[in-house]
């Protein structure tokens, strides 16, 4: 009898320190009044977005291209890179409701506060909101605290249609579509006006999502003949200079380099207006 005292005593000063030291749950979900989708397109890919207060927001992303992903963006401070659970359970209105394969995938494609999920999740997450399960996120940081967020099924199967509407819509991005970008500029100028921005953002977007084999950027800079051969070298390498900074600052990564070729290497005559309005530009080159 003295034994099994100490026995169960030892066992319960186990069980008091595991629940001393058991790192406490952050649980994190939006309420159901507040839950949203919300659908933002863009020139490659459709973004359907839920935020989760105090936690982030998750998106289902569907590309021209066909592949959906899942993501998640974590609010700073909250995640420090660990491995990250995807589940699926039942909504809080499906008690006892079988879910099927509730453990989605173990670990996702990480990037600072960014979580990817690839193709084969993302479609499970997919089908699990549409059949109005929640998904869930789970994490430990240490000893410190697990984390768990709440994806919510609310209002997700009109929000479903919108994104495949959206994604109708858009057209696969190919690799001769952006191989060469010309954009062109003002007389003297290495400004970047709007017109030219927006091409720039795109090619810089084609990057992100499709430029996995490109290896090196190349911007070349041109100029009319208005002015001397040395200064428009000069402006040339200013326009090109220019180019490589935005596209870095869109989020680029690949190596840019840059080059001028001044005057030398005119698309038109310089004798119109229109021929040196052609020649005023930068070329940019993706070479794989």
């Amino acid at each position: 009898m003295h034994v099994l005292t100490r026995a169960a005593l030892a066992a319960w000063w186990m069980l008091a320190a595991a629940s001393i030291h058991a790192a406490p749950l952050l649980a994190f979900s939006a309420p159901m009044s507040d839950v949203r989708w919300t659908l933002r397109s863009g020139p490659f890919e459709c973004r359907l977005e839920q935020a989760i207060p105090d936690f982030g927001r998750v998106s289902l992303i569907q590309r021209g291209d066909g592949q959906l992903s899942f993501e998640i963006l974590v609010r700073k401070g909250l995640y420090q890179g660990q491995a990250m659970s995807l589940k699926v359970r039942a909504a809080p209105w499906q008690p006892g409701q079988a879910v099927g394969h509730a453990d989605l995938a173990s670990d996702g494609g990480r990037d600072g506060d960014l979580v990817r999920f690839g193709e084969s999740p993302a479609r499970a997450v997919m089908l699990a909101l549409r059949r109005g399960h929640f998904a869930t996120l789970d994490y430990t940081i240490g000893d410190q605290a697990r984390i768990r967020a709440e994806v919510s099924s609310l209002r997700f199967a009109e929000a479903l249609g919108r994104l495949q509407k959206c994604a109708a819509g858009l057209k696969p991005a190919r690799f001769a579509d952006f191989e060469k970008t010309e954009v062109h500029f003002a007389s003297g100028s290495a400004h970047l006006d709007a017109r030219v921005k927006r091409r720039l953002t795109r090619l810089a977007e084609y990057l992100r999502l499709f430029g996995g084999q490109v290896q090196i950027v190349r911007t070349i800079g041109n100029t009319d003949n208005v002015g001397t051969a040395f200064a428009n070298y000069g402006l040339g390498m200013r326009r090109a200079e220019a180019v490589a900074h935005y596209l870095k600052s869109q989020g680029v990564t690949q190596p840019i380099r840059i080059a001028s070729q001044g005057e030398y290497r005119p698309l038109a005559a310089n004798r119109t207006a229109r021929g040196r309005a052609l020649n005023r530009r930068v070329s940019v080159l993706l070479i794989r």
